[in-house]
């Protein structure tokens, strides 16, 4: 009779802690139009590289959908200078149109979207999605700089979207470069 009362206990209570488990992570979603899980890293990278920039994160950038422009650290800070932080301090001149950058990211934005956030990050898979800070043996304050960010991210008052870069299965780039030369000769 013990057993049963302490095993009742313990389902009553492990299912409580799933749900809150549950809700949290549905709750720090929850301010993301979207959250994309994309095995495109390489693509990505060249895509950066292509505008003489390289591919940092986790780190934020906006994007005017209406001008088609990407806006530098300054232009960011100008216009949401609180939110600083999120925003990355990189020097190069990314040209991409609403189109291209749409389908690169394979995101939906609204209609009525004017400007976008975008937030870089690594994950190890979309059914493990721990992030790099977790996985990395980095310090303490690299972390909480982490969270600080995703936490902020949350208040910037824009359709906002999470690109999570898989890491699990990543193939080397000489493998990523053969496949893409084939694909367009």
């Amino acid at each position: 009779m013990f057993q049963r009362i302490i095993r009742t206990t313990l389902l009553l209570l492990s299912g409580l802690f799933g749900t809150c488990v549950f809700a949290t992570a549905n709750q720090e979603d929850q301010h993301w139009q979207q959250i994309i899980f994309t095995p495109k890293f390489y693509e990505l990278e060249r895509f950066f590289l292509d505008s003489g920039c390289d591919l940092k994160y986790p780190v934020g950038y906006l994007y005017n959908l209406t001008e088609g422009k990407w806006l530098s650290y300054k232009e960011s800070i100008q216009l949401y200078p609180d939110y600083s932080v999120l925003f990355f301090n990189q020097v190069c001149d990314v040209k991409v149109s609403p189109e291209r950058l749409i389908a690169l990211l394979d995101i939906e934005p609204e209609q009525d979207s004017d400007l976008i956030f975008i937030f870089f990050d690594r994950v190890m898979s979309q059914q493990d999605p721990t992030s790099w800070v977790d996985i990395l043996d980095v310090s303490a304050k690299t972390k909480n700089l982490y969270r600080k960010k995703v936490k902020i991210s949350a208040q910037l008052p824009l359709p906002k979207f999470r690109i999570n870069m898989i890491k699990k299965g990543e193939i080397p780039y000489a493998e990523f470069k053969k496949a893409h030369e084939k694909k367009h000769s």
